[in-house]
């Protein structure tokens, strides 16, 4: 968010740092990068096999949790950085929505359904 750091992906994820944006190592191989924390903290994605959340303001960049058996299409994080909303991609789940707050103890499910697939979610409206 303030323009410090710059996710890549591709034969594994990177995270590049301002001025130079020089490549730190690789963290997670088949990681596909979602949303940045609204501080810019924390990183979502997915791997092959689970959603994750990743402290990139560390070096290297660490794990905060993991989704095992969750891989996201869409992931994103409320403006106030106080909820993570993911929709899956892969069948026979395809579309369910996961909504998680997160908090100081870690990330709580609040909202888990198959009924609701929505294809946009809008996290700007208060």
């Amino acid at each position: 968010p303030d323009g410090s750091a710059l996710f890549t992906s591709g034969s594994g994820a990177r995270v590049r740092r301002a001025p130079e944006f020089v490549a730190a190592e690789t963290f997670v191989d088949g990681f596909v990068p979602h949303c940045f924390s609204p501080d810019g903290k924390w990183l979502a994605g997915t791997s092959d096999t689970e959603l994750g959340i990743w402290d990139v303001s560390a070096t290297p960049p660490k794990v905060l949790w993991k989704v095992p058996a969750f891989r996201a299409h869409r992931a994103d994080f409320t403006p106030d950085g106080r909820f993570l909303i993911a929709r899956r991609c892969e069948p026979p789940h395809q579309g369910k929505v996961r909504v998680w707050a997160l908090t100081a103890s870690g990330p709580k499910l609040r909202y888990d359904t198959d009924q609701f697939a929505p294809n946009a979610w809008d996290t700007l409206s208060p």
